[in-house]
């Protein structure tokens, strides 16, 4: 096991490992209250008992919403969460005004106010988080080919790539920043890593997962990001190439903004270890 495994193991695995502990949980006081029932559940992924209490949460006119939402903030669930799935949502959607069944079903959830869309511009309202507005990136983006191509190609599975997502966008961009930072997760305790592409000149997101782009300042009230690295697309390569290569093993990590990121993380451990340590001062 490399090094790198290990630095990533220390927040990103134990992370999941307890929020599907959480999720499971939520699910059990599901099942006991509301009678629901599921076979697969008890042998379920945290992933699956997710989607699971979506089905459920997000079904309109379904009178036990709130309670479930009461259940979840027992466990410190992290509201902006919510936000993030309905941002998710929405930006692939083919056309707002003709998806009534899926803006109901989004607008069940208890937090939602009202959803909004104009000239390629969202907003969600919410009393209990603030307002989000966000571009959808392939709107933005329609003129260019490669980035509509990569869209279309990784669709179903944008929001688990958001490294690779990343990578690419600043080799489109060099200007761009890969961003790669420690994200809070579905629960207020735990974080994940988790990169974006972030335009400065224009103070700017640009989230694939998502297929948004937002200003830097909503992105980080959803996020609540702890960057651990920023660096610019064209020096990317510089940037791998300085790195120990006894640091890594590709075959566990293969995505370089990630190592990077870890890399900086444990030289920074690392560099704090070493300080000498303050000697109290001993009266004879």
């Amino acid at each position: 096991m490399s090094l790198c495994w290990k630095q990533f193991e220390k927040t990103d695995i134990i992370s999941r490992q307890e929020e599907e502990k959480l999720f499971y949980k939520v699910w059990i006081e599901c099942i006991n209250k509301f009678g629901i029932q599921n076979k697969r559940e008890l042998d379920s992924s945290k992933t699956e008992i997710f989607l699971s209490y979506l089905d459920i949460c997000h079904t309109n006119n379904n009178n036990n919403i709130k309670l479930i939402f009461d259940i979840l903030t027992n466990y410190n669930f992290n509201l902006e969460s919510e936000i993030y799935y309905i941002m998710a949502n929405l930006a692939f959607l083919k056309n707002f005004k003709y998806n009534k069944n899926k803006l109901d079903k989004l607008l069940s959830s208890p937090i939602i106010d009202d959803i909004s869309f104009n000239n390629g511009i969202f907003t969600i309202y919410s009393q209990s988080c603030g307002d989000y507005s966000f571009g959808v990136a392939s709107y933005f983006f329609k003129d260019n080919k490669a980035v509509i191509d990569y869209i279309k190609r990784n669709k179903n599975k944008l929001e688990t790539r958001c490294h690779y997502n990343t990578e690419f966008l600043t080799e489109q961009y060099p200007n761009l920043y890969a961003v790669t930072t420690k994200c809070l997760s579905s629960f207020a305790n735990y974080r994940y890593y988790h990169s974006y592409a972030y335009d400065e000149s224009n103070d700017i997101v640009i989230d694939l997962c998502l297929n948004a782009i937002m200003n830097r300042e909503d992105y980080e009230r959803l996020q609540h990001p702890i960057i651990v690295s920023q660096i610019q697309g064209k020096d990317i390569d510089t940037e791998f190439a300085n790195i120990d290569k006894s640091f890594y093993d590709l075959s566990e990590i293969d995505t370089r903004l990630l190592i990077i990121a870890l890399y900086k993380e444990y030289m920074l451990n690392q560099h704090k270890n070493d300080k000498p340590k303050l000697l109290n001062k001993v009266n004879n």
